[in-house]
């Protein structure tokens, strides 16, 4: 039997089940933590490459707007990608506020079905929280609460995790989870994508048109 050729398919007849369960499953191959402008590492960074597939992948529903899209838990990305929530000044966030109640300096919510995709990368456990961030490890049903409001009916709402989303609000519906790796590293991260079917009926909502009196 001779050696497979380096461009032969080794699975050419394997089944993409997409259309059997209804879910988008992938694995996208990432590298090490993206490092800032000198070369530095940043602790809590997405993986690099991670926003090149996410965009490459979901190139027929992502915004081009920068203006469309929000990433909670911002840190450091760049502002090109679109707007950001973080509760650090530090890389001066376009809303300064917590992730679990997006709720701004001057008592307002930002704005209810304002973006087309909303992206959360939050701490993954209690002690990943305090080694980085300095503060508790926030509520993950708190934050996805606040990112489905935000997010405008028809739009997207991707999770990155070490664990998948689970039983998401009923207005909302699983239409990916795709495991991203972080070479060297041996651990994998998950992003469960979301899109949101209908209006988000949340005690934020009321909170929301009140503020706009």
């Amino acid at each position: 039997m001779s050696e497979l050729s380096q461009k032969e398919e080794f699975l050419p007849e394997y089944i993409f089940q997409k259309d059997k369960f209804n879910v988008v499953a992938d694995t996208w191959l990432c590298s090490s933590a993206e490092k800032d402008t000198e070369g530095n590492k940043f602790d809590g960074a997405f993986p690099k490459g991670f926003l090149k597939r996410l965009k490459a992948s979901f190139v027929n529903y992502y915004p081009t707007d920068p203006k469309q899209i929000l990433h909670v838990c911002s840190g450091r990305v760049p502002t090109e990608e679109g707007m950001r929530l973080d509760h650090s000044q530090q890389y001066k966030p376009d809303y300064l506020c917590n992730a679990e109640d997006f709720r701004l300096s001057n008592g307002k919510l930002v704005p209810s079905e304002n973006f087309q995709w909303v992206l959360s990368d939050t701490p993954y456990n209690v002690q990943a929280s305090k080694k980085y961030y300095k503060t508790p490890m926030l509520n993950r049903s708190n934050v996805l609460r606040q990112m489905n409001r935000v997010c405008k009916i028809g739009g997207f709402i991707g999770v990155f995790d070490q664990i998948q989303v689970v039983s998401p609000p009923r207005n909302l519906k699983r239409v990916a989870i795709i495991g991203v790796t972080s070479v060297p590293n041996l651990d994998m991260r998950i992003l469960t994508v979301l899109k949101k079917l209908s209006k988000y009926e949340g005690k934020e909502e009321a909170e929301h048109r009140l503020d706009e009196f």
